[in-house]
């Protein structure tokens, strides 16, 4: 059995002193830190994210990426291309065991709660399509650009780490 943890936490304390065997995975959730604090309230900082990673892995914990979800926004090449360098200066590929990427994906009856709960968002300013899951997605095209741009920027750093689709 392989475990994982997915988060958007830098709370590892408790993780640190236990023996993960090689079966438990612990992973985040990444965007650049204009989008989380943008859009990710309540949760810890790009940074910190990074360096809980950096303590899992120092504990003997497989690490797992997940550029998810990617978020469209005018400019959006500009906040992830460096965003993807800074992932790599603070983990090593070989410290990697699996990266996933996918993009913003929601049931239909959640737009509303979030123009309710969060007025500022961009999240809705783009326009979304139901996929044939009935979830609301950017066009493919659109999806399949980015994803192109992303494995791309991925792939200067690192060749062999696994990478899919959510």
């Amino acid at each position: 059995v392989l475990f994982e943890f997915k988060t958007k936490s830098d709370l590892v304390e408790n993780l640190l002193d236990l023996d993960p065997q090689g079966r438990v995975i612990v992973s985040w959730s990444l965007n650049p830190e204009a989008v989380v604090q943008r859009e990710e309230h309540k949760t810890a900082p790009l940074a910190a994210r990074l360096h809980a990673a950096q303590r899992c892995r120092a504990a003997g914990y497989k690490i797992g990426l997940h550029f998810d979800p990617l978020l469209y926004f005018p400019g959006w090449e500009a906040e992830y291309e460096p965003f993807v360098a800074q992932v790599f200066r603070a983990l090593a590929p070989t410290d990697v065991t699996y990266i996933s990427m996918g993009s913003l994906r929601f049931a239909p009856t959640l737009k509303e709660v979030v123009r309710t709960r969060f007025p500022k968002s961009r999240l809705m300013t783009t326009e979304l399509v139901p996929g044939e899951d009935g979830k609301m997605r950017y066009f493919r095209p659109l999806r399949t650009e980015m994803y192109t741009k992303m494995l791309s920027w991925i792939r200067r750093y690192t060749a062999d780490t696994p990478l899919y689709l959510c």
